[in-house]
């Protein structure tokens, strides 16, 4: 029995989509293909493994069985990037993806903060975007965009959100200060009653001026969350005369959330950065020629051509060759590795030899 040989595609089938249903499904798309032995999925490294005889099928039909499986999923996962302001925290995810209502039947629906990234998986028919996002703008969040890939409007993106970020910080840091103020004066009596209580009113409008807007938002696509609950509780404190306590309970929050945006900040410009140190061209052959093309125009199954000392322009597999890369960029291993045919190459990654 001639020896079993192994290759692999980088394929990544979201937790959110039914992975019983993918992994059958791809089952039953090589399971007629003479000389596949076995299917394998490995998640952590969102690697699929085909296993074949060599005698029974050629390497090149397995690389391109390969790439139709890969294919087959990716024409069934979609993702769109959320306007700006569209999502700004993890419970406002949650509660978008907790909406029955919102993706029609047979399609999944996942929203990651950190990306500001809405995505469906989906059966053979592609849903109607347009009533989801319909229904999504019906539930307080703006709809989703047509996909940017340029840096420009990735960079734009996050100069926005870093404005939003800073003023959240400034309202969070006027709100401890009114209230300091206020209470001080109220205590050690060195202030008028009236000036006490203007203090109080600014320092519940700078710390419950997001969770107001959030509040109003799902009041009118039908629902309620826990900034509605903060900001009713800090009316009843102020309708009981206890300012103080509910501007603490508003300042609490706001901190809280301006802390939120700040760490998903930082996951962001993680994730950005990483995707600076991709090239922005791509050499690739087509039709036999040798074309350079912006990474944009990149399609499943085009041969990329990477010369020793440039960065590798996307994911893929090795095809022709092999090298060292190094992957300190991304993985923080301090010494190149040595890749071969069928080995997965990383977008990012230093080519050396």
């Amino acid at each position: 029995m001639a020896r079993e040989r192994e290759v692999r595609i980088p394929l990544e089938i979201p937790a959110e989509a039914d992975f019983a249903e993918c992994i059958e499904r791809l089952r039953a798309l090589l399971q007629a293909e003479p000389g596949i032995r076995a299917l394998e999925y490995d998640m952590p490294e969102g690697m699929l493994r085909l296993r074949y005889d060599p005698k029974r099928i050629a390497p090149e039909r397995v690389q391109a069985l390969a790439h139709q499986v890969g294919e087959e999923v990716v024409a069934r996962w979609e993702v769109c990037p959320l306007r700006k302001g569209g999502m700004r925290c993890a419970e406002c995810a949650r509660r978008l993806e907790e909406k029955q209502s919102i993706p029609p039947d047979g399609v999944h629906l996942t929203v990651n903060p950190a990306t500001a990234t809405l995505s469906l998986s989906y059966g053979k028919e592609p849903p109607d975007l347009m009533l989801i996002q319909e229904r999504i703008a019906r539930a307080g969040v703006l709809a989703p965009q047509p996909p940017s890939r340029t840096r420009a409007a990735l960079h734009a993106a996050q100069a926005r959100e870093d404005a939003m970020r800073r003023r959240m910080a400034h309202l969070t840091v006027l709100c401890l200060l009114t209230l300091s103020l206020a209470w001080l004066g109220e205590n050690l009596r060195w202030l008028p009653h009236s000036v006490v209580l203007g203090l109080y009113v600014v320092s519940y409008l700078s710390g419950g001026v997001y969770s107001a807007g959030r509040a109003l938002r799902e009041l009118r696509a039908g629902s309620f969350n826990v900034d509605l609950l903060m900001v009713m509780a800090a009316l009843g404190a102020a309708a009981v005369d206890e300012w103080p306590e509910g501007a603490v309970l508003l300042f609490l929050f706001s901190a809280s959330n301006t802390l939120e945006q700040y760490v998903l900040g930082r996951t962001r410009r993680a994730i950005e950065a990483a995707m600076d140190l991709s090239p922005e061209e791509a050499v690739v052959r087509r039709e036999g020629e040798e074309r350079r093309i912006p990474v944009e125009e990149l399609r499943l199954g085009d041969t990329v051509i990477v010369r020793p000392g440039e960065r590798i322009s996307a994911d893929g597999i090795l095809r022709v060759g092999s090298t060292s890369i190094d992957q300190s960029a991304l993985t923080g291993e301090s010494i190149p590795v040595e890749k071969g045919v069928g080995d997965s190459v990383y977008a990012g990654t230093l080519n050396q030899q």
